[in-house]
C-alpha cells in the first residue's frame, strides 16, 4: 500500500509540474507585430491588445477602431467572447489591416509564448498573430 501511495504521489507531482509549466501569462499590453505572417503597418497608430487576467477582459486598437470584450485562456487554449468595436472609417490600407486582425482574433484557438513573443494560432495550427509586449 505504501508503494501504491508513493506511485500516486509521484504521478500527481508530475501532472502538477507540467500544468504549471504550460501556464501562459498574457496580462498587459501587447503590440500586434504581424498578422498571418505579414508585418503590420498602419499610417496612424500601431494596433495593440491589452489583456486583463484578473477580469478576463481584452481591449485594444485594431488600426482604425477600438475593440472591447472578454477572453478565456486555459492552458494554451485561447478564445475571445462578446467582442465589440467602434465603427469608424479610416484609410483603406488601415481598414485592410484591421479586417485581417479582426479575422485572426475571431479564429484564435491557441496561444504560445516564444522568445518574449505571444503567438496566436487557429485550431489547425496556422499562425495568425505575433504580438510583443509594449
Amino acid at each position: 500500500m505504501k508503494t501504491f501511495s508513493s506511485v500516486i504521489a509521484t504521478i500527481l507531482a508530475v501532472f502538477s509540474l507540467s500544468s504549471c509549466a504550460s501556464k501562459i501569462s498574457v496580462d498587459g499590453e501587447w503590440a500586434i507585430k504581424s498578422v498571418e505572417g505579414e508585418t503590420v503597418q498602419t499610417t496612424e497608430q500601431a494596433p495593440y491588445l491589452v489583456f486583463n487576467e484578473d477580469e478576463g477582459t481584452v481591449h485594444g486598437f485594431l488600426g482604425v477602431n477600438l475593440l472591447n470584450g472578454n477572453y478565456t485562456l486555459k492552458g494554451s487554449k485561447l478564445s475571445f467572447q462578446h467582442l465589440g468595436t467602434t465603427m469608424m472609417s479610416g484609410l483603406p490600407q488601415d481598414m485592410d489591416v484591421e479586417a485581417k486582425i479582426q479575422n485572426a482574433i475571431n479564429a484564435a484557438a491557441v496561444a504560445k509564448m516564444e522568445a518574449e513573443k505571444l503567438l496566436i494560432y487557429d485550431a489547425e495550427g496556422k499562425e495568425l498573430l505575433t504580438l510583443a509586449r509594449n
